[in-house]
């Protein structure tokens, strides 16, 4: 266009264009020289089919139940949740829907019984994953258990300003204690910055994560009233881009050097 912007009317087939067809950078030039752009990448949405769905479980009353979802798509889907064919609501204190597709429910009843399906959308496509069957154990109810944590932290890399939650699931009877450290001793909260908050279900969220979150963090489950605990652990890497300032402009006389200097942190 004559203001040196490319409209796109229509993008080719995925398939008959090779891997990097979709890249393009612009280029100036006068008699003085050329500059080219550095490059931009046009991705084609689209929205893969669920690679895991949600597997159905027998949960005693009081407990927790929790179902997984996993798919992958361009631009990343919304996931979403339903319960016996209707949309799920995430206010309930009790549920917890965590952005990677793992859904909580803790003190189940009666009224959680039935079928759960999980629901991704992007503006390619909607898919809808295998129903589970959630169910309600017979017998019982154990009056005395040891701490068991049935989910806990998996390995994260963010990158900075995003938000990370680290599972922790744990029961037992009576009902466990939640807390969360670093393995090294370190206060979680960065700069006297208290960006966390630790849910109902026992879960850590860390918002707007920095390079300083980085490190190794260990959940723990205790039994009030007693020593006994269990505990997991996993690692979060936040990564930085390298940011470089914007170079100060100088004017000098054809002929004549010109030293600029740019620095800028990154990890990696």
């Amino acid at each position: 266009m004559p203001d040196g912007s490319l409209h796109l009317a229509a993008l080719p087939s995925r398939r008959s264009l090779p891997s990097r067809a979709h890249e393009y950078h612009c280029v100036a030039q006068n008699r003085y020289g050329r500059l080219v752009s550095r490059r931009a990448r046009v991705q084609l949405a689209s929205l893969s089919r669920f690679h895991q769905h949600p597997e159905s479980i027998e949960v005693e009353r009081g407990g927790v139940a929790r179902f997984q979802c996993l798919i992958q798509g361009v631009p990343e889907p919304s996931i979403s949740c339903e319960h016996n064919g209707t949309a799920l609501n995430t206010a309930n204190h009790r549920v917890t829907l965590l952005p990677s597709g793992i859904l909580h429910i803790t003190s189940v009843s009666q009224t959680d019984v039935g079928t759960y399906r999980c629901v991704a959308r992007n503006v390619a496509s909607t898919r809808h994953s295998q129903d589970a069957q959630l169910t309600l154990s017979v017998g019982p109810l154990r009056l005395l258990q040891e701490p068991e944590i049935l989910s806990g932290p998996q390995n994260l890399t963010l990158t900075a300003h995003q938000t990370a939650v680290l599972e922790c699931i744990a029961t037992s009877h009576p009902w466990p204690l939640v807390s969360w450290s670093r393995l090294d001793g370190r206060s979680i909260g960065v700069e006297g910055i208290q960006v966390l908050d630790i849910l109902d279900t026992g879960n850590l969220m860390i918002s707007d994560v920095s390079v300083q979150h980085s490190g190794v963090y260990v959940c723990a489950a205790n039994r009030p009233g007693t020593h006994v605990r269990r505990t997991a652990q996993g690692v979060l890497l936040v990564q930085a881009p390298r940011v470089y300032p914007v170079a100060t402009v100088l004017v000098q006389a054809s002929g004549q050097q010109c030293h600029l200097h740019l620095r800028g942190p990154g990890r990696p």
